[in-house]
């Protein structure tokens, strides 16, 4: 749900950019593959910086319980390289599902709008 608000989000923002991609000459089939590039991207950034940041705030949650609780606080790397792939997985369903909007995307109204 997350990273659909956010690409949901992130169109609406956009939407002038597109349009205005469009209207200077850019096919919609660029664009899409342009929008994906930009989300594998930041889904990848993103996972480098979550991992250890992950790490950092699961520790300090479990530290906090006090002393009267033992957690095994312990990963597989096969936990990261899965979790990572479903990340990335529906990063990539949700920038196709939004990149289909841009084929629908009216030009026109978009771009005489207000902010």
């Amino acid at each position: 749900m997350v990273l659909y608000n956010s690409g949901s989000l992130s169109f609406h923002e956009r939407e002038k950019e597109l349009a205005t991609l469009k209207v200077m000459g850019m096919r919609s089939k660029r664009i899409r593959h342009l929008m994906t590039v930009q989300n594998i991207w930041l889904s990848l950034i993103g996972l480098l910086l979550g991992i250890p940041f992950g790490n950092v705030s699961l520790n300090a949650m479990m530290n906090s319980n006090g002393e009267n609780f033992d957690y095994a606080l312990s990963l597989p790397i096969r936990g990261y390289v899965v979790s990572g792939a479903l990340v990335l997985l529906v990063s990539m369903l949700v920038s196709f599902m939004f990149s289909k909007r841009i084929r629908t995307l009216d030009m026109v109204d978009v771009l005489k709008g207000t902010e």
